[in-house]
This record gives C-alpha cells, sequence and structure tokens, in this order.
C-alpha cells in the first residue's frame, strides 16, 4: 500500500507564490502624432524622427501619422510641401497633447526640442520632489506676463526660467500661461509637476500655455 506524504500548508503556500511572481510590465513609450491639414494634396512631408520608407509623397490632406516615440529622441520636426499656393498647417502631438502647431500659411514647418521634457509615463514622484504644485516656466529671457490658476495670480516681467511651488489644490484646474517678452522670439516652455509627478510639459517653442485637469 502506497503512503501519501502529507505537505506542509507553508510549502504550498510558498510555491504558488513562486509560480505567480512576474515581471512588472514595462511602461508604453509616449505616442508622437504629426499631422498636416489644409486643402488639396502634399507633394512632400518629411518627418523627424523619419519613418521607415523617408519622404512621404503626394499625401491627401488632412494627414496624421502616429508612432511610438524612440528612446533618446530630443527633436521632433515635420515639414510640408503643399500643392497649392497656399501652405499647409501643421502639428505635433505627444500623448493626445499639441506641443507645437502652424496654421494654413505660415511656414509648414512644425518643430520641437523635447530634449528636456518629461511625458508623464510614471506615476511615481520625484525622489526629492516637493509636495504641492510647482509651476515652471523654461528658457532663457524675460516673461512679459505669467498667468496661473488656481488663485489668479499675474507676475509681470519675470526672469526667466521661473519655478513656483504652492499648496495643493485637489480638484481644481490648474494652469499656466505665458506672454513672451521682447528679448524672445518665440513662447518659452513650461510645465505643472503635482507632489512630484509631471502632469503637463510643453517644450520652448510651443504654445506657452500648460493646463491640467484634476
Amino acid at each position: 500500500m502506497t503512503k501519501l506524504m502529507a505537505v506542509p500548508t507553508f510549502a504550498v503556500l510558498l510555491a504558488a507564490s513562486v509560480v505567480s511572481v512576474a515581471p512588472p510590465a514595462a511602461a508604453a513609450p509616449p505616442q508622437v502624432t504629426f499631422e498636416a491639414f489644409g486643402s488639396g494634396s502634399a507633394t512632400t512631408i518629411d518627418l523627424d524622427p523619419s519613418p521607415a520608407g523617408g519622404t512621404i509623397f503626394d499625401a491627401p490632406l488632412p494627414f496624421s501619422r502616429t508612432v511610438p516615440l524612440p528612446s533618446g529622441t530630443t527633436l521632433l520636426q515635420v515639414v510640408v510641401v503643399g500643392s497649392t499656393d497656399v501652405n499647409p498647417g501643421c502639428r505635433i502631438k505627444i500623448n493626445g497633447s499639441v506641443i507645437v502647431e502652424k496654421p494654413v500659411g505660415a511656414d509648414a514647418h512644425c518643430v520641437a526640442d523635447i530634449s528636456d521634457m518629461s511625458f508623464g509615463d510614471t506615476d511615481e514622484p520625484t525622489p526629492g520632489a516637493p509636495k504641492g504644485i510647482t509651476y515652471e516656466v523654461k528658457g532663457s529671457g524675460t516673461a512679459l506676463t505669467i498667468n496661473i490658476e488656481p488663485g489668479g495670480i499675474r507676475l509681470e516681467n519675470v526672469s526667466l526660467p521661473f519655478t513656483k511651488t504652492v499648496p495643493s489644490a485637489p480638484g481644481q484646474l490648474l494652469e499656466i500661461a505665458v506672454v513672451p517678452g521682447g528679448d524672445l522670439e518665440s513662447n518659452p516652455g513650461c510645465r505643472i509637476t503635482v507632489d512630484g509627478v509631471v502632469r503637463a510639459d510643453k517644450p520652448n517653442g510651443s504654445d506657452g500655455l500648460c493646463v491640467v485637469d484634476q
């Protein structure tokens, strides 16, 4: 007669826990969307980073292409040559947020330096980051005005870069809007960080407006 041996309960639990352990899933890379819009078609569209196949020819407008953002990318560009006398507009978005846009009739060249951007692909706070809401304006030079919400804060003739941390405001809309001074050729970038987690981030040359809807 075969004798059955009892397996200690803790051994069974240990074996089950070992089997169920799996490495954490890697965070999905940010998604970058290149867009061109207007009438007619685009004779050529060049993207940077360049997609497989290089230049895109004879693309009907509006045009949109979304791709994973390659690791280490610091510059994004879209250059459009239209088929009419009026240049198409262009736009670049990261994870659905517009970081640079030019209207129909402009130079049809959208470019964004993203070397100092964070993309909010983690909810883990930055070690040592202050608690509360941190508003930042990037770049150098002078901001003619900086408006911060909530609180109706308005600052004038502010030297850049600029940082201000205030207590948390749960449930309220967070916003920082920047008007560049005369010594700047384009809008400075902005960032909003809540309790150490970057919630909105735009590079220099974007629209100078960062918003977080909590």
